[in-house]
């Protein structure tokens, strides 16, 4: 079985890439993934942290980095339903992106595809990249699997407050030209409490603007996320 590209859920013009994203409280995340790109191999890197705090951008992120490099990279969401057959083959890749590792603690036959996997990878020349909720130490998974997985390098993510989505918010807004007015970025930040869903908003708000050829008002906002059945969530 040849393994295949996973296409990415993301807009062209938010690509996941290591400059689109903004660190705050996670630098080290982003320096430890941007330096891994660059040598590659074993024990790997195993990034944890709530959900919502960039790990899926960052597991993207390297795999484009690993491609602009004309490296062989897949980024597998385990937690959309894929067959633990997905799993056979990838070893002759040079970076493998696992996303949701959590996902699939309980399933045996997962299990014993993952652990198999890693005892198939070579000790240079293959990348692995791993993210999950929580350590290998508190997943439901088998010793096994549990004592492989410990051996990669645990990096933590923290969660961004109201300031930090703000940060964010005005670091994707630049990069997609979009020049919103201080009010609407205050009030997007604390209207959407969610990261994922501040940026779906961004992407309404930027496709409905350029729509409109007008300037991003505050009721021009709320009128667009309103109709959009967005303007409730937060």
């Amino acid at each position: 079985m040849q393994p295949q590209q996973i296409p990415l859920t993301l807009g062209p013009r938010d690509r996941a890439c290591f400059a689109a994203f903004h660190p705050g409280p996670n630098r080290q995340a982003l320096a430890c993934l941007e330096h891994y790109v660059t040598v590659l191999g074993l024990p790997g890197v195993y990034l944890y942290g709530a959900a919502d705090t960039g790990k899926s951008h960052l597991l993207a992120a390297a795999c484009q980095a690993a491609a602009e490099r004309g490296l062989a990279a897949v980024y597998l969401p385990l937690g959309e339903g894929l067959p633990h057959r997905a799993l056979e083959g990838l070893e002759s890749l040079a970076l493998i992106c696992l996303d949701d590792l959590q996902a699939i603690a309980g399933h045996r036959a997962w299990e014993r595809a993952l652990l198999e996997l890693l005892e198939r990878l070579p000790l240079e020349g293959t990348g692995l990249v791993m993210a999950g909720l929580t350590v290998p130490a508190r997943m439901e998974i088998g010793e096994e699997l549990r004592a492989r997985l410990a051996q990669t390098v645990m990096v933590g993510l923290q969660p961004v407050d109201e300031a930090g989505r703000l940060a964010v918010l005005r670091h994707r807004a630049r990069r997609r030209s979009l020049m919103l007015p201080s009010e609407v970025e205050r009030y997007l930040a604390r209207r959407f409490a969610s990261l994922s869903r501040l940026m779906a908003a961004l992407g309404v708000l930027e496709r409905a603007t350029l729509a409109a050829q007008r300037r991003p008002t505050l009721p021009f906002i709320r009128t667009v996320l309103q109709e959009a059945g967005m303007e409730g969530e937060g």
